[in-house]
């Protein structure tokens, strides 16, 4: 009888550990996709911004960000960055969370903006739309 009970608790266990791990095994690698491609566009985008390709940056840019803000207005924004702190040389961040919400995709992160002169601190949101795009960013 004892073996018996023994063997019904490892079942249970079994079970449980299957519950709990299944969806952990199934969903974390799509999770770490989106997180791999998020992270890109967003390389993609300070890689142009650095390099002071601003008409390929607006362009990775989501286009609901574009609805309100005009190339125009894209360019003046980073052109006073760049006279407030001077050349940008690069972006760099430590983690990003990805999350979903109704029907999109967005992924969240602060990004360290480093020019000559000085390291500004951003909050970027990136979003899928079909590819991830900035959706978002401003100066903390």
């Amino acid at each position: 009888m004892l073996g018996a009970q023994w063997s019904l608790r490892k079942k249970l266990l079994l079970g449980l550990a299957a519950l709990v791990l299944l969806p952990i095994v199934t969903v974390a690698p799509f999770l770490f996709w989106q997180l791999h491609q998020a992270s890109d566009s967003l390389h993609t985008f300070g890689a142009a911004l650095v390099t002071r390709d601003y008409q390929r940056a607006y362009k990775l840019t989501d286009p609901e960000l574009q609805k309100f803000s005009s190339y125009e207005a894209f360019l003046k924004s980073h052109e006073g960055l760049t006279i407030r702190f001077g050349n940008l040389t690069s972006l760099s961040w430590s983690s990003l969370s990805v999350k979903k919400q109704a029907n999109f995709w967005y992924a969240t992160v602060e990004v360290q903006l480093e020019f000559d002169r000085a390291m500004v601190p951003f909050k970027f949101v990136v979003r899928k739309n079909g590819a991830w795009r900035v959706y978002s960013y401003h100066e903390l």
